[in-house]
């Protein structure tokens, strides 16, 4: 995959309701459902990011998964997401 074709990707973030992520943000939902697109609009799939208190101390949601290529099958991507709360890491 070359860097053209990786700046045609888009992330489009749709945000579930549900329980509070953490007491830094009250109105978080529990989970984050991430549509893939690339720059057509052409789906590429679906992850869901979950809530998670990573081991810096901070705060966010945490998704991984395995997409493919919907015009070549048999080329699989690895894909990991990350969204961090910017500022919920305890200070020292």
């Amino acid at each position: 995959m070359d860097k053209k074709h990786l700046s045609g990707i888009l992330v489009y973030i749709k945000i579930n309701p549900g329980v509070n992520m953490a007491a830094k943000d009250e109105k978080a939902p529990a989970a984050l459902q991430v549509i893939i697109l690339d720059g057509n609009g052409k789906e590429w799939g679906r992850l869901y990011a979950n809530a998670k208190q990573f081991q810096s101390g901070s705060v966010g949601f945490y998704g991984n998964g395995k997409l493919n290529n919907p015009d070549n099958l048999t080329a699989r991507y690895q894909c990991g997401l990350t969204f961090t709360l910017i500022g919920s890491k305890e200070k020292a």
